[in-house]
């Protein structure tokens, strides 16, 4: 039953954030995802050239108070810069490497379908 939940609630908040980036203008979204400390980091992203334009994490297990709270800052450290310039999380070095992996992940996606 709670596996059910969780896959409902992630299939909801990828649909939903899907849906603000569309009503945003951002027509191209790559999906990524990397191995954090717990399980898969999964992310939405566009990106001007190699940097970052817009990320959203759509998915991961991490630890809220630690992993996810470092989530929140990597998202908003990440804007304008490429992956090689976003600094890891003090604390959160694990779920700072699969955010990064996420983020090449959707690069490497969007390189692939251009």
């Amino acid at each position: 039953m709670k596996k059910s939940f969780l896959t409902i609630s992630a299939a909801l908040t990828i649909g939903m954030a899907i849906g603000v980036f569309a009503s945003e203008g951002k027509a191209n979204l790559y999906s990524g995802q990397g191995k954090g400390l717990i399980g898969d980091i999964k992310i939405a992203a566009d990106f001007d050239g190699n940097k970052v334009s817009t990320v959203k994490v759509l998915e991961h297990l991490e630890t809220p108070g630690v992993g996810g709270e470092a989530l929140k800052k990597l998202v908003g450290s990440s804007i304008g810069k490429k992956v090689s310039e976003i600094d890891s999380i003090a604390g959160a070095t694990y779920t700072s490497a699969g955010f990064k992996l996420a983020l090449e992940d959707a690069l490497n996606t969007k390189k692939t379908s251009n």
